[in-house]
């Protein structure tokens, strides 16, 4: 269940109030994040959505600044779940930033699944609605925690036919538990 007054949308740029771009970004970008209280347990649950800008390196970097300090800033020591189109792969310095404060699902699950073929390449996660279906995508998109189980992480290649998709992205899922 949504916490009641716990859910916000800022920008991410010097002015997180009002719409708005900084930096090199192409379009302006937001994170949304909410409180969530299990019914069952009484225990909480914070889930951040982002999506990074697309052209800008220095634009995605502060993002992952913010997006921390968000985090410090909201959370205390409650559960978080980031998760987002970050628009780097994991070697870029802001999904490096994430990683040394948060924990990447696909590295921390105790099991990964793949939809595909164990001989096929990685597809990673970006498909461009298959405008080279026979070129691997990157990994763009992740799951980030804190003060969370990851049991099992994976990426959903399924489509809906030939050159059928439902995003220019794969779904990123992952299965978790309060500690």
């Amino acid at each position: 269940t949504l916490v009641k007054d716990t859910s916000y949308t800022q920008w991410l740029s010097t002015t997180p109030n009002k719409p708005s771009k900084d930096w090199d970004a192409a379009l302006p970008r937001i994170v949304t994040f909410a409180k969530f209280q299990e019914k069952s347990s009484g225990k909480f649950l914070w889930i951040f959505n982002t999506h990074f800008d697309h052209m800008g390196n220095t634009a995605r970097y502060q993002s992952a600044l913010i997006l921390k300090a968000l985090v410090e800033t909201h959370t205390k020591t409650d559960p978080v779940v980031i998760m987002g189109d970050f628009n780097c792969q994991d070697t870029s310095k802001p999904i490096r930033y994430l990683m040394d404060h948060f924990m990447n699902t696909a590295y921390s699950a105790t099991r990964v699944q793949m939809n595909i073929d164990p001989s096929a390449p990685n597809k990673g996660t970006f498909n461009g609605f298959a405008k080279n279906a026979e070129q691997a995508g990157p990994t763009i998109d992740y799951i980030f925690v804190k003060n969370l189980n990851v049991d099992t992480y994976w990426v959903d290649y399924t489509t809906r036919g030939p050159g059928l998709y439902i995003s220019d992205h794969y779904p990123v899922m992952t299965y978790l538990g309060f500690q």
